[in-house]
Order: structure tokens, then sequence, then C-alpha cells
């Protein structure tokens, strides 16, 4: 229906009939730009469901508890942290997207030797989105230190592409690959920690109703550390839930995440458990989380930096 006009009483009558799916959730926007206009396009109709700015701001704390032949004593395995960050995007040039990441975590390890200290993460989106889904690209810089002295840091870019697949009202499909190496720090030149890696991760969003969602993920990486003579490769799986509270655009979530990292050369293992719980706020698409997930900030990166600390600390 690309290109074709519809005056007022066809577009009623179609979508009384079934015939034009609901692409916008706002409809009373929708309805007052309508009656201004004498004729609209699909492509226009499209567009306008869109806002112009979006983006999500979070807080969260976690309780992590870490077991394996890695482990030893004088490391924590027993932490909290309190993290956040803000995504904010841009849509522009009808189905074109931008977004811009910042997130951060703390941890209280306190004085624990070889333990996930803090990270700061920053990524960049570059994505067209359709009603369909989305196709992109992203990249990064983190940091992150993983003792408790200034001895034990690692600096790491990375790159990828993305894509997403709307199941109709009701599911999201995600894909992420991509590559993750660098080797700043200042223990051993950074190189303790995982570096030349590559990495993937499928997750899936289930939507109950447009303001209750599940969703579960798997993340892969494969790569080197020790100073690039041992090899290392790890997984995530992660199940949460959100819920959105009002139309202003509030949520809260739960989410309890599962790592297994595996140094074979010298026999060494991590098992990672982490629960998180903690707000969200959306705005710009902030009706609902179905509205936040295809029209606002529903790009997200791979748990990199927690990878990066693990390695590069109890790990290693």
């Amino acid at each position: 229906m690309v290109g074709k006009v519809f005056d007022m009483k066809t577009m009623i009558f179609a979508r009384s009939a079934g015939l034009i799916p609901a692409l916008v959730f706002s409809s009373n926007v929708l309805a007052a730009d309508l009656i201004d206009s004498e004729t609209i396009t699909t492509e226009e109709f499209v567009e306008r469901s869109r806002p112009a700015f979006f983006g999500e701001a979070e807080i969260y704390g976690s309780h992590f508890h870490l077991s394996g032949s890695a482990v030893e004593a004088a490391e924590d395995v027993d932490y909290q942290s309190i993290g956040g960050g803000i995504k904010l995007g841009i849509n522009f040039a009808g189905n074109w997207m931008i977004q811009g990441d910042l997130a951060g975590e703390a941890t209280n390890v306190g004085s624990a030797d070889d333990s996930y200290k803090d990270s700061i993460t920053t990524t960049g989106h570059v994505a067209y989105r359709n009603d369909m889904g989305l196709i992109g690209a992203f990249g990064g810089y983190l940091a992150t230190d993983q003792d408790n002295d200034a001895t034990d840091s690692s600096n790491r870019y990375f790159v990828g592409g993305e894509a997403q697949y709307f199941v109709g009202d009701t599911a999201t499909i995600y894909l992420q690959g991509g590559y993750l190496d660098g080797t700043g720090g200042d223990d051993d030149l950074g190189e303790d920690s995982i570096t030349d890696a590559w990495f993937a991760r499928i997750a899936a969003r289930y939507f109950f109703t447009p303001k209750t969602r599940l969703d579960g993920s798997f993340a892969y990486a494969d790569g080197i550390m020790d100073n690039d003579i041992d090899s290392v490769d790890l997984y995530t799986l992660g199940v949460g839930l959100d819920h959105q509270f009002m139309d202003n655009g509030l949520s809260g979530f739960v989410r309890y995440e599962y790592s297994h990292y595996n140094q074979p050369t010298e026999a060494d293992t991590i098992n990672e458990h982490v629960i998180f719980a903690g707000l969200k706020f959306s705005f710009g698409a902030n009706s609902s989380l179905l509205e936040a997930d295809r029209s606002g900030a529903s790009l997200d990166t791979p748990p990199l930096a927690r990878w990066v600390a693990q390695t590069g600390g109890p790990l290693e």
C-alpha cells in the first residue's frame, strides 16, 4: 500500500475491516494529524508513529555469587553492585535511527584481590527500522577495574552487527554478533582479560500485554587471555521480566543471569550468578514497553564489561 493515497472515509473503512495494521500506539496524536490533513500515504503513516527523539534511563541493584575452580580465598565471592545507564536516540529520514548508550556499574568488593570493582561502557548504534524489524551496526569502548589497587584494569573496543525481527505485536527476536579486542590497561598491558574475541548473542522478547514483557537471552564469546597465551570461552544465559506501571514510561524489572567462564589451558572455571532489580524510565516512545521496543531505545549491548572484568580478575 506504500505510496497509495487514502481519503479519510477510505482509511476509516479499511481500518475497521482489519486491512491496515495498527502501526501507531498514540491514537490521539494520529487522529489529530489525520484531521489536519486531507490525505496520507502509508509511508507517512508509519513515519508519524515514531517520535523524533527517544531515550531511556535506568538504575538497578544487583547481587553476585561466584564459584568454580578459579575462585581463590582472597577473592570476593558474594558482593553487590549498583549500576545504571542512559540511552538517547533520534529517528530520522523516515526509517533510519541512531542511538547512543552510556552504562556504568560499581561493586562493593572493597579490598578484595582480583575481584570486579567497576566498569563503564559506551556504545553507538545506527540502524534502519521499519514495521518488520531492524538491521544495523554498533560499536563502542569499555573500561574495567578488577583489583584492589591500580594494577588490574582493562580497556577494550568492540564492533558488530545487529538485527531485530518483529513477530506481530507479541514478540521480538534480536540477534547480535561482533568482535572484541584491545590490549589497553595496567595489568600486563591489559592483556590478562579476554581479547581478540568473537561474540554472538540471541534474545527473544515476548509481550504478554503491551506493558508486560518477558525476555530471554543467550550470549557466547571465544577469545584469548593471560598475555595472549591461553584460550578462553564463555557464555551467559539470562531471563527477565519488565512491567510498566503507568503511561509516563516508568517501569520496573527483575533479571537473572548465569555466566560460565572457562580457561581450558589451566583447567580454571568460574560460575557467575547475578540477580538484578531496578527501574527504567522511557521518554519519547513511552506509552508502553511495546512502543519503546518498536519505536524507541530498543537496542542494547551484550555483557562485555563483565566478561572482561571476570576473565582479567578471578579467572586469570
